[in-house]
């Protein structure tokens, strides 16, 4: 937008709604009655999304450079193009199984998913950004040069397994529902963001470059300097939540212990 004569800036940007997405897909569903205490639920979903740009900021930097709005159309970084869950429930029956197996369950939930796009690109070197946050790459276009096109690369599939027990007890006109949740039951380290130079969760191709190179070369620290980005990014990958805000892999196994009270 434009401003008055002898403002302190010349224009400034304001959010619009000029950005558009068409999102066309196909959802199955085939869910089974109770058979001798079996119940089975399968669910598949396929989605192609594609838009000018995936976020409101994702196109701020074309805008301010530029003046230009996006209008190419590309894949959109939340879609999933295959996606699934098949359900699995094993129930025993108000008075069925005797004292000890009446009202008890076990509920296996498998969840599946293709990944999602993301745009692969080459280093373009630190520039202002300080060593230990490595060839992450931020919120700064500068910081990228891409290797194809917007959203072409995807990430890789993703499973998990989670699992329920309880068990129903009536006490004083009351219904306690006592139950232990494990989510992804197998800990399953699945991989769900990227290094945007390499395509993988494990290396983001930093250490070997002349840029670590040279700092080693430079810093009486030499080869610390190696093992401590090794251990702080690429192992609890500390670089790459700061710059992203989120983590490349999915949550390790939890256990959750609880009690519902139905009345």
């Amino acid at each position: 937008q434009e401003v008055v004569a002898g403002a302190s800036v010349a224009r400034y940007a304001v959010y619009e709604n000029q950005d558009f997405a068409t999102t066309k897909g196909i959802e199955l569903s085939l869910k089974t009655r109770r058979v001798e205490r079996v119940r089975a639920e399968v669910n598949y979903t396929h989605q192609d999304a594609r838009g000018t740009n995936s976020f409101a900021q994702s196109g701020f930097g074309s805008v301010q450079v530029n003046n230009n709005v996006p209008t190419v159309i590309v894949p959109l970084d939340y879609a999933q193009e295959h996606r699934g869950s098949v359900v699995i429930d094993y129930r025993f029956d108000k008075g069925d199984g005797g004292p000890i197996l009446e009202r008890l369950g076990i509920n296996l939930l498998f969840t599946f998913n293709s990944g999602h796009p993301y745009t692969i690109a080459q280093p373009t070197g630190l520039g202002q950004q300080s060593a230990y946050l490595g060839f992450t790459i931020g919120v700064d276009s500068r910081q990228r040069r891409p290797a194809g096109p917007i959203n072409s690369s995807t990430t890789p599939w993703v499973y998990n397994l989670d699992m329920r027990i309880d068990k129903t007890i009536s006490l004083f006109d009351l219904d306690f529902n006592f139950y232990v949740y494990v989510q992804n039951l197998l800990d399953t380290k699945n991989v769900i963001n990227v290094y945007d130079h390499t395509g993988n969760g494990y290396d983001d191709s930093f250490l070997s470059s002349s840029d670590a190179e040279t700092i080693m070369a430079n810093s009486r620290y030499t080869e610390r300097f190696a093992d401590l980005y090794e251990t702080i990014n690429l192992t609890n990958r500390q670089h790459y939540q700061e710059s992203k805000g989120y983590d490349i892999f999915s949550q390790p196994r939890q256990l959750r212990v609880g009690v519902l009270v139905e009345f």
